[in-house]
Order: structure tokens, then C-alpha cells, then sequence
């Protein structure tokens, strides 16, 4: 509410430019053209504030985005993560991106891999990135990553066969980021370990970003860093 209050304020503050602005065109041409026709008088002053009025669009349009981006900004705690993951592949259209330090069968599962598959169908282009380098990994965590790239091996299948427009990237970076994006709609940036944590026994954060020229510029930076380093498992 405080931000809608502020970019009304903004777009108030604007008009009183232009109307201030046009004063003081008419005031200019007064002094400045006593020695010209009426006609030509008219004419320039209609073509000042025909750019002082452009001037004006561009202004609103720029800030309106700016104050938008602002107002659609949200938190995730703990299982609101999960919760969140599968609402939002459920809606992708056309790109999923998903960094998590470690993969498990916790999180895909049958569920989670009908939802990528149904993703697919829609035509969307999935990259999932994990590989968090430890050398405190259990035997535990290497089989629960290794029942999970086999059901990811499984959904590979399926779009061979069901011949889907969308394809899915499966890559192994040395990575802890934990970042997820849909359709470049939002980023989301946290705490969570999106594909390895199911039960959020410890206390987790993100923050939720709706801003589309930020995240299509950052989806578009992680996937030339999956070209330059990572390596594509399937």
C-alpha cells in the first residue's frame, strides 16, 4: 500500500512538471517571438509541448516499471519453499531454471517428475544444476542423488518418445547456489536447497523478486555459465 501511495505521489509529482514545463514555454514564447505571427507563434509552442509531453511518457513509463518491480517482492520460510516449487512449475510455459547444491528422490519423485514432464508437453526448456563439491558426503546423500538422476533418466525417455517441444538440461556444477526461475516471471534467491529438502526441519529464507528485465537478464547469465563450466549429466 505504501508503494502504490508512492508511485501515485510520482505520477502526480510528473503532471505538475509538464504544466510547470508549459508555463514556461508560453512565458518563453511571449518574450521571445513579440516580433512573430500569431500562427507561428502557436505552431512552436505546440511543438515544445509536444516534446515536453513525450518527455513525460517516457518518464512515466520507466518509472511505473521501477515502482511495479518494487510492489511484487515476497519472502518464503521454510515449507512456504516447497510449497512454492510445485505451484510454479505447475504454470511454466517456456523456461525453468533450478540451482540446488544437492538432488534427491525426496523432492523428485513420481509428483515432481509429472510435473516437469507435464512442463515439457507446454513446450518449456528445463536446466537443473546441482553438485555441491564435500568431502564430508554421506553414502546417504550419493544414493538419494543417484535415485533421483534415475528418475530424471526415466522423464529423458519420455520426451524421446512422447516427441515434446521442451527439452530438459541436467548439469553437475561445483555450485551452492539456491536459485529458481520461471518463464523469467520472478528470481528467487535464498537459503533452500530446492531439489534435496523436502521436510525444512531447519529454519530456511528466500526472497522472491518479481521483476522480468532483471530475471530474463540473469536466466540468460546462468545458462552461458552452464555452457562455460558446468557439465551435462543428461
Amino acid at each position: 500500500m505504501v508503494m502504490m501511495k508512492k508511485l501515485i505521489n510520482t505520477f502526480k509529482t510528473s503532471k505538475r512538471i509538464v504544466t510547470t514545463a508549459k508555463k514556461i514555454i508560453l512565458r518563453s514564447a511571449k518574450e521571445q517571438y513579440n516580433d512573430m505571427k500569431i500562427e507561428d507563434k502557436v505552431t512552436n509552442i505546440r511543438s515544445e509541448a509536444s516534446i515536453m509531453y513525450k518527455s513525460y511518457i517516457k518518464f512515466i513509463q520507466r518509472d511505473k516499471r521501477a515502482y511495479l518491480d518494487e510492489l511484487y517482492t515476497k519472502e518464503l520460510h521454510n515449507i512456504e519453499h516447497y510449497n512454492f516449487l510445485i505451484e510454479e512449475i505447475k504454470k511454466a510455459e517456456f523456461r525453468i531454471i533450478i540451482f540446488s547444491g544437492w538432488i534427491s528422490d525426496k523432492v523428485i519423485d513420481y509428483k515432481f517428475i509429472t510435473l516437469l514432464e507435464e512442463a515439457l508437453s507446454k513446450g518449456a526448456n528445463i536446466y537443473i544444476v546441482y553438485g555441491y563439491k564435500s568431502n564430508s558426503s554421506t553414502d546417504s546423500m550419493k544414493n538419494n542423488t543417484e535415485a533421483a538422476l534415475f528418475n530424471l533418466k526415466i522423464l529423458q525417455e519420455n520426451i524421446l518418445a512422447k516427441k515434446y517441444s521442451g527439452k530438459i538440461y541436467i548439469y553437475e556444477l561445483s555450485n551452492h547456489q539456491k536459485i529458481f526461475i520461471i518463464d523469467d516471471k520472478f528470481i528467487t534467491v535464498g537459503s533452500a536447497n530446492w531439489l534435496s529438502n523436502r521436510r525444512y526441519t531447519n529454519e530456511e529464507y528466500s526472497i522472491v523478486q518479481y521483476s522480468k528485465l532483471y530475471t530474463e537478464k540473469k536466466a540468460l547469465d546462468f545458462i552461458d555459465l552452464l555452457k562455460l563450466k558446468a557439465k551435462l549429466i543428461l
